[in-house]
């Protein structure tokens, strides 16, 4: 009995795979800050990103299922303040930012003969496609969390709790794996996407469209169209919970090929942003393993355990 409650004190207190990389990223970026002037706020924010990301590579939280929750969901959620400060990287690493749209463009004609971020609405402009679609590439902001939040409650996947925190673990870091790849790429070669450039002609207007572009005027950065994360994040999704949640997963699959889809119809990502968005989460799939597995051979200590509580 006294064995039991040790090892489950030990498992509770298990690194985070996806706080580490979290960490390295961090770093990686920290010649970035001073972009516009050393200022104290901007230290303070980075500092504070950095010790949170610290504190849940070494402990996944204690005993209070709250404390353990919050761990174990805090390096997903530190991924949305990261996306909102790519622009201070991007101008921290030029100085002024290039966008390299007509590079993106060559490659786009080179491809599929034209730009179908340009010619795909015009070519089929049916409202009620405009509107699925839209409501496809809108279905990416539910995708980041609410898949794993399934996964968490014991709603779908493994029944018993340390392979669904296994499970759980997985997902987060497949997740933050490829969220920061698309953010490195957006920092070292920013493209701003079609959206920029002008509506496509012929996309009808409707509620669904509307929505999506409030949202995107908000809260998008402006850079981050090459690779797409939406796609990838979704493909993340996708495979993640095809592995551990079929049912989910079967969901997901359809949702991701109408949000790649709308990505294009809708004139927000070029086709090679999709394409290249859809190799990046599936070799952030891939990545899972190999990750895990070096992190336990730099750090012998380390093990990536249950969270759940």
């Amino acid at each position: 009995m006294e064995q039991n409650q040790n090892s489950d004190s030990l498992s509770r207190r298990g690194g985070s795979a996806a706080a580490v990389l979290l960490i390295f990223y961090l770093l990686l970026t920290a010649p970035l800050i001073p972009a516009g002037g050393l200022d104290a706020a901007r230290l303070a924010i980075f500092a504070l990103q950095l010790g949170t990301a610290a504190a849940l590579a070494l402990v996944r939280g204690g005993h209070s299922p709250a404390t353990r929750a919050l761990a174990s969901w805090a390096p997903l959620l530190l991924v949305l303040p990261l996306y909102a400060e790519l622009p201070l990287l991007m101008d921290g690493m030029r100085g002024a930012v290039r966008y390299h749209d007509p590079a993106i463009a060559l490659i786009e004609r080179a491809m599929f003969g034209t730009q179908p971020a340009f010619t795909w609405a015009g070519a089929w402009p049916w409202p009620a496609l405009s509107e699925i679609l839209h409501a496809c590439y809108f279905s990416y902001y539910p995708l980041i969390f609410v898949p794993p939040a399934i996964l968490y409650l014991g709603l779908a996947g493994p029944r018993d709790a340390p392979a669904r925190s296994a499970a759980f673990d997985e997902t987060v870091l497949a997740l933050v794996i490829s969220f920061l790849a698309c953010f490195v790429v957006f920092v070292v070669m920013p493209v701003q996407g079609p959206r920029y450039l002008g509506a496509p002609a012929g996309v009808p207007d409707g509620p669904v469209r509307r929505l999506v572009l409030a949202v995107l005027q908000g809260a998008s950065s402006r850079g981050a169209a090459f690779p797409s994360s939406h796609v990838a994040v979704a493909v993340t999704q996708a495979l993640m919970a095809l592995r551990h949640q079929p049912r989910v997963g079967r969901v997901i699959l359809p949702l991701t090929v109408g949000l790649a889809a709308g990505a294009v119809y809708g004139g927000f990502h070029y086709g090679v942003d999709v394409l290249t968005g859809a190799a990046v989460g599936t070799l952030a799939v891939l990545a899972v393993a190999p990750l895990q597995k070096r992190l336990k051979g730099w750090f012998p200590g380390f093990t990536s355990t249950p969270a759940t509580a």
